[in-house]
């Protein structure tokens, strides 16, 4: 299974977003709040796979991976939680159920997306987090 070219195809889902952030964390780099400049709102992704499985046999037999794409939107305090839910909203908007995103010869699928939110861990922020569930069918490399 190509895991890095689905997480590349998920990324690049982000970065495709029009509201995106200035500022976007990614995973297995420092995660935590950027100090880089001034900051409004940021978002930190993280790429969780899970188990893979046969999906069909024959001469081109595929491979079914499903897993989550978990993204943490972070927003001032000051500015109450209807702006940060509002841009949390239109990126769970973004990743609609039924999207399919092609990438490097893969497919990926989202299926759904769900939120969680609230204060971030400190009182200056306020955190929603997304789960985007998918799923991918490659051809088994035999």
């Amino acid at each position: 299974m190509k895991l890095a070219s689905v997480h590349s195809a998920l990324r690049q889902h982000l970065t495709d977003w029009p509201d995106k952030p200035n500022q976007i964390v990614w995973q297995g780099l420092r995660m935590e709040r950027p100090t880089d400049s001034p900051i409004e709102r940021w978002v930190r992704e993280a790429f969780k796979p899970s188990l893979s499985s046969p999906e069909s046999i024959g001469p081109t037999p595929l491979i079914r991976t499903e897993g989550v794409y978990l993204l943490e939107v972070f927003g001032p305090a000051l500015d109450g939680q209807g702006p940060v839910q509002e841009w949390a909203d239109s990126l769970q908007a973004h990743f609609c159920p039924r999207t399919e995103i092609r990438y490097g010869g893969i497919q990926v699928t989202l299926l759904n997306a769900s939120q969680t939110g609230g204060p971030g861990g400190e009182t200056s922020w306020i955190r929603i987090s997304l789960s985007i569930n998918w799923r991918s069918d490659v051809p088994n490399p035999k």
